[in-house]
């Protein structure tokens, strides 16, 4: 319970208790501004993690196109006069080194895994006793059998060899054909004519026999006869593989492969929603919490150059978006004429390309581009080979007349010249000019690398804005606690105060009381 002198004005009849509050609402005012811009920061800081998801979002859509991968797409259709479905017969997947072309194929026969089953046995779990002691071989692997194994215990060690590098790639099951015959059957999980390799001794105590016979996947492309050990086959057709699903002798499937213009148009729409998504939050932030914001103006700015300077040594036809049906509007937003695209994509196709990915041509076929660095600047690079690489020895040679380290057949720049990073090979044996390397950097690439510059999370420009604000709002906090805990301090020394006052006055109160009392005794 609170004594009567910690009341309010009980002894004095003054509400100091209302007065040092309303003293603590007035000294607390620069507290509250520091805790709003506080709330600033931090409303600015979430805005800087929003526009950093997109970026990355943009980052990660541009660098869906800027290398020749993203525009190798293709789609793949069979029709044959003599089938409904051509599909039953075999699946084909082509992948980005495919090539467009036709074929004919024709599925003479599919592979098969051999398989073979033991003996019959009364039981899986009875021992097997002394008949089928020793050890066995598969595919190289023993296998050890004592008297105490049951048929379950051989499949356990069968199929513990069925793993790691050595791995006999043969699995053990056990068919109940009835409840008095158990078989321990053997697959090869490879299929092809190349079967299990087992001692005779295993066959001969198990009495294995074959009950489907393994065989090589026979078929026809355009005509010609080929022979592989799976049905699985991807050394036949330029980055595709062939799935066989049925043979069927005879009937001639028409096999094609075409660009996939709609997955590329698809790809190129959806970097530019995730610009104009980005571009979207920039218009809308200049306007709201990071109005003003200088970092802002140059994330925006960095981005908007990508969009309207042309690509260098890309045809003058296709070297701006806009030439290639990709448009500007007067708010800086991109939007996609998809016809036009699809055209050019069709008629144009290595001009388009061009214009988004990063490229290397040589001038001779000796000479390759590997890849490049992240400062590498578009342009003609000549190479000059001092020692063409064999044996043991290392190419060596300049680039564009700097300093390049070789290695094999691959020259690479050296760091801190203005090639680092640039790769190239040459497997020829001649010395000196061996030819020219030109490398485009096309719009998706500018956007790689504007958006890593901006998005790095070490040296970025939105890393170093929220950086700050972080800093900011820290130091903030422990200002606005130390503020607080005068401020409280301050408020518990004018209490203390006032309680001493009260304390004084009502003993003085009592005191008078007493004597007031006392003289109207006396006067009695």
């Amino acid at each position: 319970m609170a004594s009567t002198t910690s009341v309010s004005g009980l002894s004095s009849g003054i509400d100091w208790r209302s007065l040092i509050d309303q003293l603590r609402a007035a000294e607390h005012r620069p507290i509250d501004l520091l805790t709003k811009q506080k709330g600033t920061y931090g409303d600015k800081l979430k805005a800087w993690q929003e526009l950093n998801t997109k970026l990355l979002s943009l980052k990660t859509a541009a660098e869906k196109l800027n290398t020749a991968k993203g525009f190798n797409l293709f789609t793949s259709s069979s029709s044959s006069s003599s089938v409904t479905n051509p599909d039953n017969l075999f699946a084909a997947t082509v992948g980005t080194a495919g090539q467009t072309g036709s074929y004919t194929i024709e599925v003479l026969q599919t592979a098969s895994a051999q398989k073979i089953a033991s003996r019959s046995f009364s039981g899986q779990s009875t021992a097997l006793g002394a008949g089928y002691v020793g050890t066995f071989q598969i595919n190289g692997r023993d296998v050890t059998v004592a008297a105490t194994d049951s048929l379950a215990d051989v499949q356990t060690k069968i199929n513990n060899l069925n793993s790691g590098a050595q791995a006999t790639n043969v699995t053990a099951s056990i068919v109940s054909y009835s409840p008095t015959d158990y078989r321990l059957i053997l697959t090869n999980q490879k299929e092809g004519v190349a079967g299990i390799v087992a001692s005779p001794g295993l066959v001969a105590a198990f009495e294995f026999t074959e009950i489907q016979a393994g065989r090589d996947a026979q078929l026809k492309v355009d005509g010609i006869s080929l022979t592989r050990s799976s049905n699985t086959i991807a050394d036949v057709l330029p980055g595709i593989t062939l799935n066989l699903k049925k043979a069927e002798a005879g009937t001639t499937i028409t096999f094609n492969i075409k660009r996939d213009l709609d997955g590329m148009s698809s790809l190129i729409k959806e970097s530019v929603d995730q610009y104009n998504q980005v571009l979207n939050f920039i218009q809308t932030q200049s306007k709201g919490v990071l109005f003003g914001d200088t970092t802002l103006r140059t994330v925006k700015s960095n981005l908007t150059r990508n969009v309207i300077n042309p690509v260098w040594g890309v045809s003058s036809q296709f070297s701006t978006l806009g030439m290639a049906g990709i448009n500007l509007d007067n708010q800086g937003k991109l939007s996609v004429n998809e016809s036009k695209l699809k055209g050019y994509l069709e008629t144009n196709f290595e001009d388009i390309k061009k214009l988004f990915v990063a490229e290397g041509t040589s001038s001779t076929g000796n000479l390759n581009y590997i890849t490049h660095g992240a400062k590498t600047t578009p342009g003609t690079y000549v190479v000059d080979i001092t020692q063409a690489a064999s044996t043991g020895v290392d190419v060596a040679g300049t680039i564009n007349g700097e300093a390049a380290v070789g290695s094999g057949t691959t020259l690479t720049g050296a760091p801190g010249t203005s090639i680092e990073g640039l790769v190239v090979s040459y497997s020829g044996t001649a010395t000196g000019n061996v030819g020219n390397l030109t490398l485009t950097l096309g719009v998706a690439e500018a956007f790689s690398r504007t958006l890593v510059n901006i998005t790095d999370s070490h040296g970025g420009y939105v890393a170093y804005k929220q950086t700050s604000l972080q800093t900011s709002m820290d130091n903030l906090d422990s200002k606005i606690k130390q503020m607080e805990a005068r401020l409280d301090k301050r408020m518990e020394t004018l209490t203390k105060q006032y309680v001493a006052m009260e304390t004084a006055l009502g003993k003085m109160q009592s005191m008078s009381s007493w004597l007031s009392s006392q003289i109207y005794a006396f006067s009695k």
